[in-house]
């Protein structure tokens, strides 16, 4: 298992969905539990930023064998920027893999792979179409004071702090390697993205079951 934290965005209600995403039910399984049990596979620190702290407190002990952490945003209103900060803040170790609680298909072997460079990097992030995934990425605490700077500015774009940090980008080639369709990126921000989700639920399903 690797060195490294991972850090799961669960903010709290959506404006558009009337309710917290990490609760959609894909392929009949809670999301955001879908999402700790893969990311506990690669991480032996799990940390949940969010402000529903006593809603996702079972996780806690649904995972019992996991080291899970709820927290709030040390500085709120920030953002993913900001979840992103109080994460490196509150991890063990020096480094984070960021994900968001609507992503239902992270693809671990990509993960995996991602991973093999956060002793190099500061920034590991795909980059698809000229397109960053801030929120499918690792970032180590050389990140903490530039962050810290564009937040302080009021700057909440997540890309504007990586002139001042080591960052590599894992193309769309690599990402093809393992996952042809780019789904461990995928994620639910309208109701067409929910059906989506469903509908690729269940063709994958249907796909595993050999029919």
């Amino acid at each position: 298992m690797s060195k490294i934290s991972a850090v799961i965005l669960a903010g709290g209600k959506s404006k558009r969905f009337g309710k917290n995403k990490a609760f959609f039910k894909i392929g009949g399984i809670i999301l955001i539990d879908q999402i700790v049990e893969k990311m506990g596979k690669l991480s032996n620190e799990i940390i949940i930023v969010t402000n529903i702290l006593k809603k996702l407190d079972y996780l806690t002990k649904k995972f019992n064998y996991l080291n899970i952490k709820l927290i709030k945003d040390i500085i709120p209103h920030k953002g993913s920027l900001g979840g992103i900060y109080s994460g490196l803040l509150f991890a063990k170790n020096n480094s984070i893999f960021v994900v968001a609680c609507d992503m239902p298909f992270l693809n671990t072997s990509l993960l995996k792979y991602i991973i093999s460079f956060s002793e190099e990097y500061d920034v590991i992030i795909p980059k698809i179409n000229n397109f960053f995934e801030p929120l499918h990425a690792i970032y180590s605490k050389k990140c903490l004071k530039p962050i810290k700077k564009l937040i302080y500015e009021n700057n909440l774009k997540i890309i504007d702090f990586f002139k001042y940090v080591d960052v590599k980008c894992i193309e769309k080639n690599e990402i093809e390697k393992f996952d042809p369709e780019f789904l461990s990126i995928f994620n639910i921000n309208t109701l067409e993205d929910l059906k989506e989700a469903t509908e690729i639920c269940t063709r994958l399903s249907s796909v595993a079951k050999g029919k």
